[in-house]
């Protein structure tokens, strides 16, 4: 460890030439550096006075300070280890996607642990590389079919905030991404979650409502066969779902449909393609 005297005149002539400083975070683990800034601190009038948590300089130790120095590692540490789970989470390979899903489930089900998933998987939607992106935000839904999981979150609606921007992040992908594989697995986890969300979010039925409101809103045919697969989920009679929330939800999603040309000039049935059949 770095002696402080010669920490602190490094950095001062560094800022004296108008150098750049690296690595600042790592003389937060200096014990030295504490120590001098509490020499500084004790010294000044009112060092006795206590503050609003009722604590004052002269309480302070070498064990105090080495177990702020022990927080401050942990929290790196943390920082460190989700910032490597979205690449594993994101990754094409099966067997390492497989894991990072069993795992981030597990983590999941105790409490508090859904809600810290959900605070870094929104920083995730935001990453550079397509694939990663997409990947993550599919584990990442699929971790929320677990009615465990649900059950666990303290703010549902940080679910339902983080479930809108992976289906808005679905919606506005380029024709180039509309290829991509990662975003295909995402549309495939959307349905059995969105079904567990309205069926089971500790919420009264804010999920129920917070869902219709996607089916008015959907426009893009990838985001609204999800959303149509999710009502099927929800009308399965093993499901143990009631039929009308499965018929509201359908309601929603017909009323959002684009509108035919020339609607008097349709017969249903008649015209090929997936376009002139009935909605499921």
């Amino acid at each position: 460890m770095q002696n402080a005297d010669t920490v602190l005149g490094v950095l001062r002539e560094r800022g004296r030439q108008g150098l750049p400083l690296e690595r600042l975070y790592r003389q937060l683990f200096n014990e030295q550096l504490f120590l001098v800034a509490y020499g500084r601190i004790y010294a000044n009038d009112g060092a006795m006075t206590a503050g609003v948590d009722g604590q004052t300089p002269d309480g302070m130790s070498l064990g105090t300070i080495q177990e702020i120095i022990g927080r401050l590692r942990a929290e790196r540490e943390v920082g460190a280890a989700w910032a490597a789970l979205a690449p594993l989470a994101g990754d094409e390979r099966t067997p390492v996607r497989l894991g990072t899903l069993d795992a981030l489930a597990s983590f999941s089900r105790h409490p508090g642990g859904g809600d810290e998933l959900l605070a870094q998987a929104i920083d995730w939607l935001e990453l550079d590389d397509r694939e990663v992106r997409f990947g993550a935000a599919g584990v990442v839904v699929e971790v929320f079919a677990d009615r465990q999981a649900l059950a666990a979150l303290a703010e549902p609606e940080t679910l339902l905030d983080y479930l809108s921007r992976a289906i808005a992040a679905v919606a506005s992908a380029s024709r180039a991404a509309e290829r991509s594989e990662a975003r295909r697995r995402l549309l495939l986890a959307l349905p059995r979650t969105l079904a567990a969300v309205a069926a089971g979010l500790r919420a009264g039925d804010r999920g129920a409502a917070w869902l219709e409101e996607e089916c008015r809103g959907a426009r893009h045919p990838d985001v609204r066969g999800a959303l149509s697969k999710t009502v099927l989920i929800l009308a399965d009679k093993s499901s143990g779902q009631g039929a009308a929330l499965a018929q509201g939800l359908r309601a929603a999603l017909e009323g959002s449909a684009k509108p035919p040309r020339d609607p008097t000039r349709i017969r249903p049935g008649a015209a090929r393609g997936r376009s002139s059949r009935p909605m499921r």
